[in-house]
């Protein structure tokens, strides 16, 4: 009895073991150039955006400071050996 259908067979390969692992190869280094691109992507969009620890701590841009110096009686002054 024959098929009804028929099939493409695919070439015979004698070396199947080698053919694998060189395909798999082949879409590991896909699968990983993917990640990059898609990590690389990641990191542009998020290029302006803030840690929230830069939004908790505060900044001292322009602010003074609350401790002052006395101010120094003498102006002239010098400093003698004992």
């Amino acid at each position: 009895m024959r098929r009804s259908r028929s099939f493409d067979l695919l070439p015979f390969d004698p070396e199947i073991k080698r053919t694998c692992r060189r395909l798999n190869k082949e879409m590991r280094e896909a699968s990983q150039e993917q990640q990059l691109i898609m990590a690389d992507e990641a990191l542009h969009e998020n290029e302006d955006a803030k840690p929230l620890r830069d939004y908790a701590v505060p900044t001292v841009n322009g602010a003074r400071s609350s401790i002052t110096r006395p101010a120094v009686q003498a102006n002239n002054f010098e400093i003698s050996q004992p």
